[in-house]
C-alpha cells in the first residue's frame, strides 16, 4: 500500500501484486481472484465514491478497497451473498483486521442520499 500525506490525513493506493491473482469474467463482470483446490476469493471494487482516504481512526475507505466475495471451486459463479468485508482498527503501530460476511448485494443499486458507505454502518 502507498500512502501519501495530505492535510490531517493521508491518500492510499493499493498496489496489488497481480502474479496472485487470476482472471475471470463471471456474471457479465471481470473480476481478480485469490484461488486455491477449494475456495476461491474474488476482489469486488467498489463501484461508488471512495476518496482512498484515511483520517485518524477513520480506516473505512481501505476497508472498502478491500472487498471480496469468496465462493468455493465447485461453486457455478458468484453469490455476493457471500461477501467479505474487513473491518480494519488501528492496533498499535498497525491494522488488524476482522472478517466481517456481509451481503454484497447491498451495492448492486447506488448508496440511498447521504449514505457514502452502505455496508455494516455505524453500530453495526
Amino acid at each position: 500500500m502507498l500512502l501519501t500525506s495530505e492535510g490531517n490525513g493521508y491518500r492510499f493506493q493499493v498496489d496489488w501484486n497481480e502474479t496472485r491473482f487470476a482472471n475471470h469474467f463471471l456474471s457479465m463482470r471481470p473480476f481478480h481472484c485469490l484461488e486455491d483446490v477449494e475456495r476461491m476469493l474474488f476482489h469486488l471494487s467498489y463501484p461508488y465514491r471512495n476518496d482512498r482516504r484515511l483520517l485518524g481512526d477513520d480506516l473505512t475507505d481501505l476497508e472498502y478497497a478491500l472487498l471480496f466475495i469468496r465462493k468455493t471451486a465447485d461453486e457455478y459463479g458468484i453469490d455476493p451473498w457471500n461477501g467479505v468485508y474487513y473491518r480494519l482498527p488501528w492496533d498499535g503501530d498497525g491494522i488488524r483486521g476482522e472478517l466481517m460476511e456481509v451481503d454484497m448485494n447491498l451495492l448492486a443499486s447506488p448508496p440511498p442520499d447521504g449514505v457514502l458507505r452502505p455496508l455494516l454502518k455505524e453500530g453495526t
